[in-house]
């Protein structure tokens, strides 16, 4: 996974801050209150029918999940996430799932890599539906 910060007047305070980020691979995000965020691919807790999961179950499936190598798109994908929650942070968004998902759908639409995301004009480009959205902070 990848780690990330941005100051905390940015995470905006719900119910959860933990969700799962529907992208090409699915993206589970944590945001910390206090702006430190955790990008990681998915970790599928299914307990497979088992009404109650124990926590050496949990422990073994995180481990088997830690030690499976990601591939490239898999890599692409947590980057771009990433690139989205520091965009949010340079034009001074809020940072929740519904504006990282539309500056990462907006970077996708463009055909923008990941590198190409954090130039000037594409942070502009791809946060725009953020400010449309009224996710400034005044």
């Amino acid at each position: 996974g990848l780690l990330t910060t941005l100051p905390p007047c940015l995470v905006k305070r719900s119910k959860s801050h933990n969700f799962l980020l529907e992208s090409k691979t699915p993206i589970d995000v944590l945001l910390g209150c206090n702006g430190w965020c955790w990008v990681q691919r998915h970790v599928d807790l299914d307990n497979r029918g088992v009404e109650v999961i124990t926590v050496e179950e949990i422990e073994r499936i995180k481990k088997r999940h830690g030690t499976t190598p990601c591939d490239d798109s898999v890599k692409e994908d947590l980057t771009r996430v990433k690139n989205a929650i520091e965009i949010l942070k340079i034009c001074f968004r809020y940072v929740n799932k519904s504006t990282i998902t539309v500056v990462y759908k907006k970077s996708l639409e463009l055909g923008l890599s990941t590198d190409d995301m954090m130039r000037g004009e594409n942070i502009i480009a791809c946060s725009a539906g953020t400010r449309s959205a009224g996710a400034k902070i005044m």
